[in-house]
């Protein structure tokens, strides 16, 4: 879930109306502290997940642009992905890896 995506489908992962979701977006009300929490805790939940099944970030494309892209690690033979920790929580820093 990402801030920019259409009012219906951000209201129903906050749960809240898209009628609240507008009123955030237009300035008519603030936007609760919890919201960038959730959103921001989701991302990081989102990362340990997609490290876990082996994939990783590519990068920023551009200097002021960001983007989300994952691709598959290399295949071990025997291998096995580690499981997810809460390390990326205690250390934003590791998700820049």
């Amino acid at each position: 879930m990402y801030a920019h995506a259409p009012d219906e489908a951000l209201a129903r992962g906050l749960r809240v109306t898209p009628a609240t979701i507008r009123a955030w977006r237009s300035g008519k009300r603030p936007i609760p502290w919890w919201v960038p929490e959730l959103l921001r805790l989701r991302l990081w939940q989102f990362d340990a997940e997609m490290r876990a099944v082996g994939y990783r970030r590519l990068g920023i494309a551009k200097p002021g642009q960001s983007a989300q892209v994952y691709t598959f690690a290399p295949i071990v033979p025997g291998a096995r992905p580690a499981a997810p920790t809460l390390a990326l929580v205690e250390q934003p820093e590791a998700l820049q890896a």
